[in-house]
């Protein structure tokens, strides 16, 4: 009898055991979740880098890199436009070369969710980033406006279909296909 209830002590403790392992690693497995999330937002705020981030009902602009320079953006207006929403950007040229030829990929939804400061995030932050971020709808066009040195220029397209909300926020990468200096 005695061999039975040692077993039986060894066995209670060994599952003790295996349920603190198991319950560490779920803590882990958690933890690694939320740090693969933190570094999905980082990446996220290194594309911003690229892509100039709006929100029309906020005046102001952002600044965007193009695969020529630095170029700033800002939304004008977006008005209704049939089953859309029409938008008018001002793209900002600094520089004393002129662009030609645009390239814009326009993102566009509802309004991002408020991000915390980086320490503080939690796991429910991260993933309504994520599925924010996945909900964009993207949009690629070329134009052939001339970005005049010193200058802002209007461009204007349709996003379609779109209701009022679904263009929250909108953002813009740039490439342009030639630029030109003055001759002397």
């Amino acid at each position: 009898m005695p061999l039975v209830a040692l077993g039986c002590t060894a066995n209670a403790g060994l599952e003790s055991r295996v349920a603190a392992l198991e319950k560490a690693n779920q803590t882990l497995r958690l933890e690694l979740e939320l740090a693969e999330l933190k570094m999905q937002a980082a990446e996220l705020r290194l594309t911003e880098i690229t892509e100039a981030p709006l929100d029309p009902a906020e005046p102001g602009f952002a600044s965007v890199r193009t695969n020529n320079g630095q170029l700033v953006v800002s939304c004008d207006n977006v008005v209704p436009f049939g089953d859309g929403q029409k938008v008018t950007l001002r793209i900002g040229n600094p520089y004393a070369m002129t662009f030609r030829g645009l390239g814009l990929t326009i993102r566009y939804g509802s309004r991002a969710p408020r991000d915390p400061a980086p320490d503080s995030f939690t796991l429910e932050q991260s993933t309504a980033r994520e599925k924010w971020s996945k909900s964009l709808r993207a949009k690629d066009m070329t134009l052939p406006d001339v970005l005049v040195p010193g200058s802002w220029t209007d461009v204007s397209f349709v996003l379609a279909p779109a209701r009022p909300e679904d263009v929250g926020f909108i953002g813009v990468r740039i490439s342009t296909n030639e630029i030109s200096l003055r001759g002397r």
